[in-house]
């Protein structure tokens, strides 16, 4: 049976990229998302009641599996192993991240429909395009890591495979990440318009600052798969593309996507508040919220939050429509 040697930082310009950074936020993630993913399942009653959540709840279960991956990935580097381990692996990890896109598009579609009011066939057709998108994409990938060995767990090794595997990634991730961009400025748009109908002149300093949080939200929500994904995607274009790439470049490109599996989870925590209050359920338990720190965990329709007695009559009221976008 053929094998790979065990990499070092002989061989291997990307070790300690690999082990000193990369390795210990996908173990980070892989508690991160184990602790979100047990609140999903405590709370699922509570927490799921909405479509949004349940493509929330998806998107961690995804992220817990993409780190388990990554995990297994570096640990296989480190031994001599089958050649055909780093392609079943590199299969996995480009399977992973198209699902990883795939929600990411879906929770800008649900943003999107919850706050336009769209109807639920309207809602399936724009579903249909991902999909599609989706199932093209995990084709693909199958075709190629089913023809082709890989050298680094990554990308495949036959030069005519890497070409359709880069080109269609590469478009896959251009069409998704500008149809999330277009929802999530729709989004504002159709947030910013609503709010000014409902407003009356007193509600306009109020309404500034919400039209501004919600601008800022929407940005994040948009630039963070770009962020997190395109210099390894450029990088990786380049090198397939026989150009030399750029060590930084790459090693940058890692760190991103490792921090990717961090920041997702945080990212849901700080703009659904009831996921993050399920989340403090699971790590103080709610007695503990209760007794400390005078906190209940409630639940109210698909809405659940952490507050104090005193806090829920003394907080100020919001418009209803920012629910969809917090």
């Amino acid at each position: 049976m053929t094998t790979d040697p065990p990499i070092s930082p002989a061989n291997n310009d990307m070790f300690w990229v690999f082990y000193g950074v990369c390795l210990p936020l996908n173990v980070l993630g892989l508690a991160v998302n184990a602790v979100f993913a047990t609140a999903f399942r405590r709370y699922g009653g509570r927490l799921l009641s909405a479509k949004i959540d349940r493509v929330a709840s998806l998107l961690i279960y995804i992220c817990l599996g993409w780190a388990t991956v990554c995990i297994t990935k570096y640990m296989t580097k480190l031994v001599e192993h089958p050649v055909v381990m780093y392609q079943i692996e590199a299969l996995l990890g480009s399977v992973t991240m198209v699902s990883v896109f795939s929600v990411n598009w879906m929770l800008a579609l649900e943003r999107f429909h919850a706050l336009k009011g769209s109807n639920a066939e309207q809602s399936k057709k724009f579903y249909g395009y991902i999909y599609t998108v989706a199932a093209t994409l995990v084709a693909i990938n199958i075709v190629v890591f089913g023809t082709s060995p890989s050298n680094d767990a990554l990308r495949p090794a036959y030069p005519a495979q890497a070409y359709v595997w880069f080109i269609s990634m590469f478009l896959g991730f251009v069409v998704i990440v500008a149809s999330v961009t277009y929802l999530y400025a729709t989004t504002y748009k159709h947030c910013s318009v609503r709010l000014r109908s409902a407003s009356t002149l007193a509600q306009e300093a109020e309404l500034l600052r919400i039209e501004r949080r919600v601008m800022f939200n929407c940005i994040i929500m948009g630039c963070t798969l770009s962020f997190a994904y395109l210099p390894g995607a450029l990088d990786t274009g380049v090198r397939i593309f026989g150009g030399k790439g750029s060590v930084v470049v790459e090693g940058l490109g890692y760190i991103l996507v490792s921090m990717d599996l961090v920041v997702t989870p945080l990212l849901l925590a700080y703009f659904m508040p009831h996921v993050r209050s399920a989340v403090l359920g699971v790590l103080y338990g709610e007695k503990r919220l209760r007794n400390e720190f005078g906190w209940t965990l409630r639940s109210s329709s698909s809405e659940m939050s952490l507050e104090s007695g005193q806090e829920a009559e003394t907080r100020p009221r919001k418009f209803h429509v920012l629910r969809v976008i917090e």
